[in-house]
């Protein structure tokens, strides 16, 4: 089993876990300086005609992966060929935690997968939790 698929992965996400968010749109990060902004992070509303019963923000488990084995997770399991992933922003498990937020190690669509629970219900509330975490991620710009 490859190191993608996660084989000394913990049951539960604690720090200090290397937590990765893919980012689609140029408008989640910058570049230039190497922030991610919160909009990258936030949860889609609930819509229960999607299949989306809960806010959640849907991350990969990085440790002992390399960024080449992470982005090729994306590549096989994220990806949209019309609006592929344009960077990710990855920190510590505990920078969510500290903010109150919990994961689901589901490992659904891949073993690495997890979601990110617990956000507030008010949309300026989950503004504001997200901040604080994008200002301690870093930003890896995808390779052309």
């Amino acid at each position: 089993m490859s190191s993608t698929s996660g084989p000394s992965l913990e049951a539960d996400v604690a720090p200090p876990e290397s937590i990765t968010r893919f980012l689609r749109y140029a408008g989640y990060f910058v570049l230039a300086t190497g922030r991610v902004r919160a909009e990258g992070l936030l949860p889609p509303p609930i819509d229960a005609a999607r299949g989306r019963l809960r806010l959640e923000t849907s991350v990969y488990r990085a440790d002992g992966a390399t960024s080449e084995e992470i982005w090729r997770i994306c590549v096989l399991h994220v990806d949209d060929p019309n609006a592929p992933m344009k960077a990710r922003a990855t920190g510590d498990a505990g920078q969510f935690l500290n903010q109150g937020l919990s994961f689901d190690a589901n490992g659904d669509p891949h073993p690495r997968h997890a979601d990110v629970i617990g956000w507030p219900a008010e949309k300026h509330a989950q503004k504001n939790v997200a901040r604080e975490i994008a200002d301690k991620l870093h930003l890896e710009a995808r390779a052309p």
